[in-house]
């Protein structure tokens, strides 16, 4: 535990950028050792009278939190879903993640398309609508 808490801090070299698929992986990797207790710490986690708090972001522009939680949201289930997924079948846990990682990168990148696109499609219309004199 200390070596993982260690590592997350930066250990020795603290100016090592991490990516996110990388702690998520090394996160399952301390995962292994302390599989049969990982049931009763999700429990733990899940509860409402000793699970972890909700977290708020201090801002006042709504569409920063809305875009901050949704982020969060998308990562946490990732990280629950492999770690379920890692109580079953702990060797093929890295695998599972890189499919979820990379299909919800494929995923992220359509929406961008399909934003996009209707943005394209949005302002085309008010432009025929304003050239027409219709509002």
């Amino acid at each position: 535990m200390d070596a993982g808490l260690e590592s997350m801090r930066g250990g020795a070299d603290a100016s090592k950028s991490v990516s996110v698929k990388d702690a998520l992986h090394a996160r399952l990797e301390y995962n292994e050792p302390v599989m049969a207790h990982l049931p009763e710490a999700f429990a733990l986690l899940a509860s409402p009278d000793s699970g972890l708090p909700p977290l708020a972001i201090l801002s006042a522009d709504q569409s920063l939190r809305v875009r901050y939680h949704s982020h969060r949201l998308r990562f946490l289930s990732r990280t629950n879903l492999t770690e379920l997924h890692q109580l079953t079948s702990p060797r093929s846990a890295h695998a599972f993640l890189d499919s979820l990682l990379s299909a919800s990168s494929a995923i992220e990148s359509s929406v961008k398309d399909v934003e996009q696109f209707s943005s394209y499609i949005f302002r085309s219309w008010a432009g025929i609508i304003k050239s027409r004199d219709i509002l």
